[in-house]
């Protein structure tokens, strides 16, 4: 338990890998977003098999696949309460339990890369907000390798430039000069089935895009 959110529940964080390098992935910041989940399902599962032993000895995860349960248990759409934290552009800012348990995490990890997995409601693409366009050029590559993604539309949105110093993957780069990549993914044309399977290609597409920039 990696802390506790403003009504007291649970904020689980998991462990996986015992490699060198240490790796952030969060998911569901926004409570609508469900897509989330079940792409960090995917890739939970992906990473704890066999498939996934090399980066297990090259990396140490630290993942936590629902940050905002407040959020989600309320049925908000993006904040932790009416009126809380929109975690994805304040929750560097603290403000709130949830906001400072992220803090704390951060703080804990130091990671050298951060991973946050969004959905949306794009109909025909996905999307990735980058800092460092060398990291978000190798990712897209590497995606475009994995049969899930064959003919994927991804669409890249460059926030090096605006001042979204309370957005976490800045907090991050600034602090620990971690490297940062928020992905999101669609919901239309894909079933739950589909977007589990998102989770495994879109973790090894970002630890090999990783190791090539560092």
């Amino acid at each position: 338990v990696a802390g506790h959110s403003e009504q007291g529940r649970d904020i689980e964080a998991f462990s996986l890998g015992q490699g060198p390098t240490p790796v952030l992935v969060t998911g569901r910041f926004h409570p609508y977003e469900t897509a989330s989940s079940f792409c960090l399902e995917g890739l939970m599962e992906w990473l704890a098999s066999p498939a996934g032993r090399e980066l297990r000895e090259r990396f140490t995860f630290t993942i936590v696949p629902m940050m905002n349960p407040d959020g989600v248990s309320l049925g908000l759409c993006k904040r932790t309460s009416q009126g809380g934290v929109d975690l994805e552009h304040e929750g560097a800012y603290g403000g709130d339990s949830t906001a400072r348990a992220l803090l704390d995490l951060m703080e804990e990890v130091a990671p050298a890369g951060f991973l946050d997995i969004h959905g949306w409601m794009h109909f025909d693409e996905d999307g990735a907000f980058y800092l460092d366009k060398g990291l978000v050029e190798r990712f897209q590559r590497e995606l475009e390798s994995s049969p899930v993604f064959a003919g994927n539309r991804l669409k890249t949105i460059d926030v090096s430039g605006q001042p979204y110093p309370g957005w976490p993957q800045t907090y991050c780069a600034r602090r620990y000069g971690a490297h940062a990549l928020e992905v999101s993914y669609r919901w239309p044309s894909r079933t739950v089935a589909m977007m589990r399977a998102t989770g495994g290609p879109t973790l090894l597409a970002f630890c090999r895009a990783l190791e090539a920039v560092r």
